[in-house]
Formats: structure tokens, sequence, C-alpha cells
């Protein structure tokens, strides 16, 4: 129990140094379980920035800004098919940036992170990018398996919408366990979390 709750604690420390978080800045959202019953993740919080001149398009992909954000939303899921519209009243329907984020405890397992976009995405797992398409583009899917060990983890999807139809959605599937000591996968069970 000790080493875990050492676990726990060391993560979340590295994780407010990662993200620029402090005592006096409490991470949001809260950390979530996962509800067994309906194997879904607790609410994501999202923040929104509308980019320089909305009128003309990026020639380059954008730097996730680092001022408060224009916007603040929650969502059940990370899922927003809008089209030519946008995601809030004080954003932008082109040219703006969001971020993501989520904290639960998930079970040791073997993780597939599958993100559609239409434009950029960026998908960390406890601060690792494991998927990374920050590029103008169409409706497109990536996936990446994760390997993750019983405890809390940090998952933070960045996203931008240069112009066009914009599109982002994350689902999460446990697809098998793996042993800690030759690290085999085992495929038997696949559960969708989000």
């Amino acid at each position: 129990m000790g080493k875990r709750l050492l676990a726990a604690a060391t993560l979340l420390i590295s994780l407010m140094f990662v993200y620029g978080m402090s005592s006096s800045n409490p991470p949001s959202p809260t950390t979530y379980a996962l509800d067994s019953s309906s194997q879904t993740i607790g609410p994501w919080s999202a923040k929104f920035w509308n980019l320089p001149n909305p009128s003309k398009k990026l020639s380059s992909p954008p730097v996730m800004p680092e001022r408060p954000a224009d916007a603040e939303a929650q969502y059940k899921n990370v899922d927003l098919n809008l089209g030519v519209e946008s995601p809030h009243p004080d954003i932008n329907r082109n040219r703006f940036v969001a971020k993501f984020t989520n904290s639960t405890f998930l079970s040791k397992g073997v993780y597939t992170f599958s993100a559609k976009s239409d434009d950029g995405i960026r998908v960390y797992v406890n601060g690792e990018v494991v998927i990374n398409k920050w590029h103008e583009h169409a409706n497109i899917e990536n996936a990446a398996t994760v390997q993750l060990p019983e405890g809390p983890h940090f998952i933070a999807v960045e996203y931008y919408e240069n112009g066009g139809t914009a599109l982002l959605a994350l689902s999460i599937e446990k697809t098998g366990n793996f042993d800690d000591n030759d690290n085999d996968q085992n495929s038997k069970n696949t559960t969708k979390i989000a």
C-alpha cells in the first residue's frame, strides 16, 4: 500500500511540474476513478484559445498558447464533430487551439488510444506523446498502443483547427493484459472505456 501511495504522489508531483501546476492552483479536473459498471472515464476539462488573424489561414502549425484560455468547458468525452461551427460562443469557427485533460485511475493493461482529427492533434499519456499529427490534414484516424501499470494516469489531447471542417474524437480501449516478467501482451478482453 505504501509503495502505491508513494508512486501515485510521485506521479502527481511530476505532472504538476510538467504542466506548470502548483499547490495554489490545483489540477482541474479532480482525479476520477474508472467506473467499472460503465467502463468510462470521468469528465474532460477543455480549454480553448483563439489564434490571431482568424481570417488568415495558418502557414505552419501553431504553438500551444501559454496565456489564460479564452474559454473553458467540461465534456463527457473527447468527441467534437463541429463541421464549420465553433466549439464555444467565445471561440472562432476557424483558427483555434484546444487542450483536453483528464486524470484517471486505470487498471494494469494494454490500452489503445484511437484519435480522429481534422486538423492537427497530439495525444499524451503521462506526459509522453503517443500520437503526433501536429499538421494540417483532412479527417484521419491514428492509433497508439500503450502498456500502463495500475494507478493514476494523466491523459492530454492538444488540437488545432486551421480552416474548413473541425473534427476531434478520442477513444480509449483496454485491449489486453501484460505480464511484468516478460511484457507479453494478452488480448483476450477488449473493454472500451472512453
